[in-house]
């Protein structure tokens, strides 16, 4: 009896540890120095912003907060791309992709 509560235990903390790892190895590594993966990338406006400029976009899966390029406003829905990153900030800097 006492050797098979001491494998149910020892079967539980390792699956916990698989199911944590599994979900640590698919998380995107854009946190950190991974910053320039971001560059390129597509995605599209959550939230726009009428006052200030800034906003929520989507982009690998993640909402980032951003700042258009160029004079254009931007609208909920719309197409972007990431320009480029203000690091001091953590604000993406994106262009509205013409579709």
């Amino acid at each position: 009896m006492g050797g098979s509560i001491c494998l149910l235990v020892s079967f539980l903390v390792v699956a916990g540890f698989i199911v944590v790892l599994v979900k640590y190895l698919r998380k995107p590594s854009y946190h950190g120095q991974g910053y320039d993966k971001l560059i390129g990338r597509k995605g599209f406006v959550i939230r726009a912003s009428q006052f200030d400029g800034d906003m929520r976009v989507e982009v690998g899966g993640e909402n980032w907060l951003a700042r258009g390029e160029g004079r254009h406003g931007f609208n909920s829905g719309d197409k972007i791309v990431v320009k480029s990153i203000d690091l001091e900030e953590k604000v993406l800097l994106v262009e509205r992709l013409d579709v």
